[in-house]
């Protein structure tokens, strides 16, 4: 026999080997599953009865603070949104305290010094339209 021939042999008996192993394995597979109380006997075994549970033990100290996860998806665009919308406030507050100073400025002008105004400025216009309806000939402005 050549060397050939022996390595041929080798390889054909390693084959053989090979598939009667994967044989005896996938048939011991079957057979576990289908009769597991066979092969694991502890696990189907009858349980006892729970008891009750015992005192509860002194508390470890906390740990040290781990690194914060990764941020969820539109997290940038929610705080994003979120600091917009403090800007948008923050000049609504402004404009509003601009108002309120405005108003505080208006409550304090003196009403009565306007209403004598308007009167005379009521009767001077009375007093041009009379003059204009008497250089035109007509009757009232």
């Amino acid at each position: 026999m050549d060397d050939e021939d022996q390595r041929k042999r080798l390889l054909q008996a390693l084959i053989v080997g090979n598939l009667l192993l994967t044989l005896t394995v996938v048939g011991w597979a079957v057979w576990a599953v289908a009769d597991p109380e066979y092969w694991f006997p502890d696990a189907a075994a009858d349980q006892g009865r729970v008891g009750e549970e015992g005192p509860r033990g002194e508390r470890g100290t906390r740990g040290p603070v781990g690194s914060s996860g990764p941020s969820g998806p539109g997290v940038e665009d929610t705080q994003a949104t979120a600091d917009d919308a403090q800007t948008t406030a923050d000049n609504a507050l402004s404009r509003v305290e601009e108002a309120e100073g405005r108003l505080a400025e208006l409550e304090n002008v003196d009403t009565s010094d306007l209403d004598s105004r308007l009167s005379e400025l009521e009767s001077k216009v009375d007093d041009a339209c009379s003059t204009l309806s008497f250089e035109l000939n007509t009757s009232g402005c």
